[in-house]
């Protein structure tokens, strides 16, 4: 998964996240992103403590 873009809004930001040749929508409130296609799950960011569920690869940043 690659974070693409974020629409910054209120009252939360809207991630713009690529997965499987697709662009998807996503809140920036759940941290662990899946993608609709694959069910694919990444991090968009750092969740501490790190264990349990939470533990997932971060996804590549290429906001500009």
């Amino acid at each position: 998964m690659i974070l693409r873009d974020v629409a910054w809004a209120e009252p939360v930001n809207i991630l713009v996240v690529e997965c499987c040749g697709a662009r998807f929508a996503w809140s920036s409130r759940i941290s662990c992103v899946t993608c609709p296609l694959c069910g694919r799950r990444e991090l968009w960011h750092d969740v501490e403590p790190k264990g349990g569920v939470w533990v997932q690869p971060v996804m590549e940043n290429r906001v500009q």
